[in-house]
């Protein structure tokens, strides 16, 4: 994907950060939603290691995308930061639905906003 839209490293990197904060988000989901959030955090209390979770990207929906948003702001994230994760989220998902891996673009309606603007096409 970086290398057809000609992406510099810092960019590609920023990208890449983004789209694995998103992942590991959806697999610590994943593992509360089996086994518990009590569970999830005495395993990683007492160093134990997690099983590894199935997250299956055609199972992504619109609101896990919002959530995670949500979730960054409320850490305290810079809206020009979770711009930055809007971007690299609209790039992946539309990527995937122009190569039929998704029936559907689920960050097509997102808006990366500072201030009023929306997110142009890229």
């Amino acid at each position: 994907m970086a290398t057809e839209r000609g992406l510099s490293d810092n960019y590609q990197l920023s990208t890449r950060l983004s789209l694995e904060g998103f992942a590991h988000w959806l697999e610590r989901r994943e593992r509360v939603s089996v086994l518990g959030g009590s569970k999830v955090l005495q395993m990683e209390k007492d160093g134990e290691e997690l099983p590894e979770p199935v997250v299956k990207l055609d199972k992504t929906n619109f609101q896990q995308i919002t959530d995670y948003l949500a979730h960054k702001k409320r850490l305290g994230l810079s809206a020009a930061s979770i711009k930055l994760i809007v971007v690299a989220l609209k790039i992946f998902f539309r990527w995937l639905h122009i190569r039929k891996r998704m029936t559907t673009d689920l960050a097509e309606h997102l808006r990366c906003r500072e201030s009023s603007a929306t997110c142009r096409r890229r």
